[in-house]
């Protein structure tokens, strides 16, 4: 399962990644789990320039900036593909 994490106290481009999470969620049929941290002690805690701030699986993705829909799509694909491939070698 992909673990998604959004961090920001709940501003507009959070709302607008969390809804473009969702869609690309929905549209690949993945597993995903969305977590939304607004503890602000929690947030500190990453090396990040600025909210919203997005992680997939541990990762920082994105900070400063709001993730559109087709990009979104895009980072769950290729993490969905190399999740495929590493199944397949197995």
């Amino acid at each position: 399962m992909i673990q998604i994490e959004i961090l920001g106290m709940g501003c507009s481009k959070c709302r607008t990644i969390h809804k473009n999470a969702q869609k690309a969620i929905e549209m690949l049929q993945i597993e995903a789990s969305i977590i939304t941290v607004e503890d602000i002690d929690r947030i500190l805690k990453y090396d990040i320039l600025g909210t919203p701030a997005l992680l997939i699986n541990g990762d920082l993705v994105s900070s400063n900036r709001s993730i559109e829909y087709e990009e979104m799509l895009e980072l769950l694909s290729a993490i969905e593909n190399r999740k495929e491939k590493a199944i397949q070698c197995e």
